[in-house]
């Protein structure tokens, strides 16, 4: 690897609504400077914070001409992703390389006081994300508990939350493929 002093990097990933940010957030705080995190649904969002990302969103093939024509709406868009694998796909080969070469940017550019580097990859497995990585830590919960969070924490119709969670990787395989596994079915 590429990066500075002895570190260790864990990609951290598991499904949708497990408290793998407030895992991270609680690690990272607890550690000081000897640890650090990067999220890639942070940086997804930072991105299509930007008018140029926006547009690029709205000319994919499979938007939909209500995203051209009512512009860019976080809404419609995880909506017609969600309705649409086409444009889902288009979505995520869009942003998945820049967020790929932010996170291995973040990971090069770390100070010689870091020795655990946590970089949170939500489609880790789903989007065969290359980052480098010494081992992968799955935070889960069960199904119950992630579509009580995407309704009560994050405003989602029940239905919608079931097709975000149908979308991804089975739970169950990513704790197969994991070194570490965080059971987290309590409060987040």
């Amino acid at each position: 690897m590429l990066f500075q002093g002895l570190m260790i990097v864990i990609a951290v990933t598991g499904g949708v609504a497990c408290g793998k940010s407030s895992f991270c957030e609680q690690f990272r705080s607890e550690g000081g400077k000897s640890v650090s995190y990067f999220s890639c649904d942070a940086e997804v969002a930072e991105l299509l914070g930007g008018a140029e990302i926006q547009t690029a969103i709205c000319s994919l093939d499979g938007a939909g001409e209500v995203l051209v024509r009512d512009g860019y709406d976080k809404e419609v868009v995880r909506q017609q992703a969600f309705d649409e694998p086409g444009f889902r796909e288009n979505l995520e080969n869009l942003l998945h390389p820049i967020i790929l070469e932010r996170s291995i940017d973040f990971l090069n550019n770390l100070s010689n006081e870091v020795r655990l580097a946590l970089v949170e990859v939500p489609l880790l497995y789903e989007a065969d994300f290359r980052v480098p990585r010494d081992l992968e830590l799955v935070d889960a919960a069960s199904r119950s508990t992630q579509v009580d969070r995407l309704v009560r924490q994050r405003g989602l119709a029940p239905e919608m939350a079931e097709k975000i969670i149908e979308a991804q990787y089975p739970l169950d395989k990513k704790v197969e493929h994991s070194d570490i596994v965080v059971w987290n079915d309590g409060e987040s």
